[in-house]
């Protein structure tokens, strides 16, 4: 590639954190920042996947095992020891410069410069499962301090919203300053309107449950004729599905940015801290945003989306009313939207940010190699 910077790099299969990583490593080794080797946890990638790679440039390997702590902690454990066995072995074979984890919670110690980028507040889901006993307090505690300690090792720690790092400074007791980084995306916008006043939308995985019936409450009291897209598979359990909603599952990419053409409103439902990549594509694609008021939304949309009152369905309803009956209104918050989401939310923009970090952050322990930044620079 004819880059110095050597950049090990860690993801995961399952996740939205697939897709920044992607974004991220192909951008950086397109423009010839970077050779990067990424290690990608959590099993084999999917069809979609594999589809992705075939037009990159950074190698990566797959591993079995992966940082999910749902499997229980003795399993969370074993799968760290092995990981950082992987880790170790790779730092010997690909010697690089600087280390990247992505929700990564390995406590391997090395003299190499690293970042940690959070994406989630796993540990506030982790005491959330405690509070409802289903973890036990010591294993809460073990949790922990390996989240902590992992945090810890890191020169710098990136958050992905500036919610998401008061959080961390409020539950992991870190004392470092934290880089607020927001992941950006690589689609194709939209420039049309959609001709229907059609509304998708995505449940988090976090609380998908309480989203369907939130959304099943919405769609009984919406016209039939207002369709409802769901992205994903529909959810296990006894429910009658109101007409109006459709699911869609196994969508390719293609096909995807269809629908989001015939949408003009997204539903930004979550109550939990979601930076959702399908808010950021539907966007691109001219729809309005309809947000719960939590403070994730009120982070990455400020005044541009519509912020319905939390977790109340006559609220959502009205603000969707409001959008509907005012093609004007509905038109300005698409375009809003878009704008915030172009500026703020584009894969060149965060690896401009990342390529100035890892720079900075080499800079503190190792001289600085100046041709390398000086690529980084024009991304």
């Amino acid at each position: 590639m004819g880059s110095n910077l050597k950049l090990l790099m860690t993801t995961d299969v399952s996740g939205e954190v697939w897709d920044y990583t992607h974004a991220l490593c192909k951008t950086l080794s397109a423009s010839g920042a970077a050779k990067i080797l990424v290690l990608a946890c959590g099993g084999m990638p999917s069809k979609e996947q594999r589809e992705q790679l075939q037009n990159s440039n950074y190698d990566i390997v797959f591993l079995e095992y992966s940082f999910n702590w749902r499997n229980g902690f003795d399993i969370f454990q074993q799968n760290i020891n092995k990981i950082e066995t992987i880790v170790n072995n790779s730092i010997q074979e690909f010697s690089p410069d600087l280390i990247h984890w992505n929700n990564s919670f390995c406590t391997l110690k090395n003299d190499l410069p690293q970042i940690h980028a959070v994406h989630e507040d796993v540990l506030g889901q982790i005491y959330s499962q405690k509070k409802h006993g289903g973890i036990s307090e010591s294993d809460y505690k073990k949790y922990r301090d390996i989240i902590i300690s992992s945090l810890d090792m890191s020169g710098v720690i990136v958050a992905t919203s500036r919610f998401l790092a008061d959080e961390i400074l409020k539950k992991y007791e870190i004392n470092k300053k934290i880089k607020i980084i927001y992941n950006g995306i690589s689609f194709e916008s939209n420039s049309e309107f959609a001709n229907e006043p059609f509304l998708i939308t995505k449940l988090s995985a976090q609380n998908s449950y309480h989203n369907l019936i939130f959304l099943i409450k919405t769609a009984q009291k919406m016209p039939e004729n207002i369709k409802i897209f769901v992205l994903g598979e529909k959810p296990a359990g006894n429910f009658k599905k109101p007409k109006n909603i459709e699911f869609l599952s196994g969508l390719s990419g293609e096909e995807l940015k269809e629908f989001y053409k015939k949408s003009s409103i997204y539903l930004a439902l979550s109550s939990w801290d979601v930076y959702s990549r399908t808010q950021i594509e539907a966007a691109y694609s001219n729809c309005a945003i309809v947000a719960n008021d939590v403070p994730i939304f009120r982070d990455l949309w400020g005044d541009c989306a519509c912020i319905f009152d939390r977790n109340n369905v006559n609220s959502l309803i009205k603000n969707i009313n409001n959008l509907i009956e005012n093609s004007r209104l509905l038109n300005l918050t698409a375009k809003n939207c878009q704008a915030k989401a172009l500026s703020v939310f584009n894969s060149k923009r965060m690896c401009y940010e990342y390529a100035n970090l890892y720079r900075d952050v080499a800079q503190r322990i190792t001289k600085p190699k100046q041709t390398v930044f000086q690529k980084m620079h024009r991304l």
